[in-house]
């Protein structure tokens, strides 16, 4: 798969210059080098799975046993919608993580499965 991520923040703009450029929420570097972290680094060229099924965990250690490494088990089915929700709480625990924690929230995340197809997670109010 060739998924795209879109992912939309929140948060008042600010003028100190020692966060973030004036008038920002944040800087578009600081918010891709937290999605390639949280999520980016972790599923890119890999294999996800749910991993509560013994079948799947069976057929990836018989069909794929020299590629382990490339394997990320999940909680959730991998479908798009599930993705995307997976994908916003990463990031939104990594901001929160991060020095912008206490000013930028995620607002929605779109998990493009392929170019006419995605799914979108928003922010429960």
């Amino acid at each position: 798969h060739n998924a795209l991520l879109k992912v939309t923040v929140s948060g008042p703009t600010h003028s100190d210059d020692s966060i973030s450029d004036e008038g920002m929420v944040i800087d578009f570097g600081d918010l891709k080098d937290i999605v390639k972290k949280a999520v980016v680094d972790k599923w890119d060229h890999r294999f996800l799975a749910k991993g509560d099924e013994w079948v799947v965990r069976s057929e990836v250690q018989q069909f794929i046993p020299n590629c382990r490494e490339q394997v990320v088990w999940v909680d959730v089915r991998t479908t798009a919608e599930n993705l995307a929700k997976l994908a916003f709480d990463n990031i939104q625990s990594a901001i929160e993580g991060s020095q912008f924690g206490h000013q930028v929230n995620m607002h929605a995340i779109e998990f493009w499965e392929t170019p006419t197809s995605y799914a979108r997670y928003e922010r429960e109010k």
